[in-house]
This record gives structure tokens, sequence and C-alpha cells, in this order.
């Protein structure tokens, strides 16, 4: 099997991701920890924030005030918007080609209303990342609460080698 492509390695994430919160949003849809509406709410304007910044628009993308945001208040308000904006995310790493993965994306950041510029490639490995940091999270607060996530692997959506 050949190496594969940048492209397809981040395209692989966003359907995991797709995949992730389509299963949040069946296993919690009756939470209402608040620590759970914090994480999802968080990651939600972040994935809001990054889209906006990669040119992405749609009526579920808008641009946050803050990162601590807080628009849905249960689990499913969140994800009747978030599996839009997880749509977009897979369209868009899906449509983008090796040569896209160096385009320069200059943006202000959030925390510290710093100006930078980075590649494509290194803003949605960034996104992919911290997507993960908040699944265990989340996973942690569902564990905690009694609810089992059971399999959150990314090992089952990577192809096998074919004897």
């Amino acid at each position: 099997m050949s190496k594969p492509a940048i492209s397809t390695l981040f395209a692989l994430h966003a359907h995991y991701n797709r995949w992730f919160n389509e299963k949040l949003a069946m296993i919690a849809k009756r939470s209402t920890e608040r620590e759970l509406l914090v994480q999802i709410n968080h990651v939600h304007v972040m994935d809001c924030l990054w889209l906006t910044r990669f040119g992405v628009r749609n009526a579920a993308i808008t641009v946050p005030r803050a990162m601590d945001e807080i628009r849905f208040t249960s689990v499913s308000q969140w994800y009747r918007c978030q599996r839009k904006v997880d749509v977009a995310l897979e369209t868009l790493v899906g449509g983008l080609r090796e040569k896209d993965m160096g385009m320069r994306i200059e943006f202000v950041t959030m925390a510290d209303n710093q100006r930078i510029a980075r590649p494509l490639w290194a803003l949605l490995a960034h996104l992919f990342n911290h997507q993960s940091l908040h699944r265990g999270e989340i996973i942690a607060i569902l564990k905690r609460d009694g609810q089992d996530f059971g399999q959150s692997d990314l090992l089952p959506f990577t192809p096998a080698y074919e004897d």
C-alpha cells in the first residue's frame, strides 16, 4: 500500500469527526451535564471559527464572539447544527488536493489578537488535534456519568492491507 496523500489523511479525520459526533448525539441526547455542554459548545465554535478562516460559509457556520461562547443548551440542539458543520468540513477537505496544502492562511488569533499566517496543512492538523483533545474530555465526562461511549478509535476507519 502506498503512502496516502496528506489530503486523504485529512479526509479520514473529517469522516471520523462526523461519525464521532453522530454517535455522541445518540448516546448523550438526554444529558444535561453542564460540563458536557460546555465542551461540545467549545468544539462547535472552534470548528466554525476555523471553517470561516478557511473561507467556508453557510447558515450553520457563523464566526464566534468568544472561544467559550455557549450557543446550545442541549445536545439535540447542538447536533442539529453540528451535523451541518461536519458536512461542511468533510466537503472542504474532500475537495482539497496536495497542492492546496501549502496555501497560506492569515488570520487574527482570538486568544491574544495576534496576526499570524500558517500553511493550510498545519491548521487542519491543529483543528483535528483540537477535536481529539476535547473528544477525550467528552468521553471522560460521559464515563463519569455512567454512560459508555464504546469504541472510539480511528483504526476501524483506516484501510487494511489486502493479502
